[in-house]
């Protein structure tokens, strides 16, 4: 049995008995280097498969529709570890990513706003962010999903953009409030890639909308994107994916430093 063949089969058990958990990838101000939030990434050990990377679940969580749970699941591990840091003093802001699928119905808005008026958080803290390629798919029933989210105070981010750059235009009417800069773009300094990465940026402070990079590894990297302006970044320079406890440590030694 290949291994596409036991992710098939192992995947919905797995998501029905929540067993995927959330890890923390810390976002950091590029200007002063405080961790300010944290992007929430979904992760799978099985007994039989061991640790299966994301490239090989989510695509088959997708396929099979089982991407509104797992999905649900992640904003909900992600929000409450946000308020057991904001228990703990760490007001941090959490991103979640979010499937196109996930927008074609009103779960995912009713999960949030059922979020916002069970507890003490303020839905400014959470970070909903759709891939630019899944985006266009049905760009008129995302644009109005994607309005009543922000309409609670949630705030929607395009991510790994950069590799539908000739889109650009398309998020005009979209209610976006942060842009992720793809990995491949801070990694790319040809005079091609430096010329793109420059186009978004002024795009992007011409509309006054913050900008953050990603796959930040070396400080080449963060010099390049603090020189364009980019408000946030996330990557290995900074740190690898983490435990919410272990976070939590991180936020310690980081608010002392």
């Amino acid at each position: 049995m290949t291994t596409e063949t036991l992710i098939d089969t192992l995947l919905p058990t797995a998501v029905a008995d929540g067993v995927l958990g959330a890890v923390f990838q810390p976002l950091v101000d590029v200007s002063t280097g405080r961790i300010v939030g944290a992007e929430a990434l979904a992760r799978w050990t099985d007994p039989v498969l061991g640790e299966v990377p994301p490239h090989e679940f989510i695509p088959v969580a997708e396929r099979t529709g089982l991407i509104e749970d797992l999905g649900l699941q992640m904003l909900r591990s992600a929000w409450q570890a946000t308020e057991r840091w904001g228990a703990a003093g760490h007001a941090v802001g959490v991103s979640v990513n979010v499937s196109a699928l996930q927008l074609a119905t009103h779960l995912l808005d009713d999960a949030v706003a059922g979020m916002v008026a069970g507890g003490p958080g303020d839905a400014q803290r959470l970070t909903l962010e759709i891939t630019e390629t899944q985006l266009f798919g049905d760009i008129e029933t995302a644009s109005a999903r994607l309005r009543d989210l922000a309409a609670m105070g949630a705030h929607v981010s395009i991510d790994d953009f950069g590799v539908g750059y000739s889109s650009l235009e398309r998020i005009e009417d979209l209610p976006v409030s942060e842009i992720k800069i793809d990995m491949s773009m801070v990694h790319d300094f040809s005079p091609g890639g430096e010329e793109a990465l420059r186009a978004i940026a002024d795009y992007a402070h011409a509309r006054d909308i913050e900008l953050v990079a990603e796959g930040v590894e070396t400080p080449e990297h963060l010099a390049r994107i603090r020189e364009i302006g980019c408000h946030r970044a996330q990557g290995y320079l900074f740190a690898r994916p983490m435990s919410e406890d272990a976070f939590l440590e991180v936020l310690e030694e980081n608010a002392a430093a």
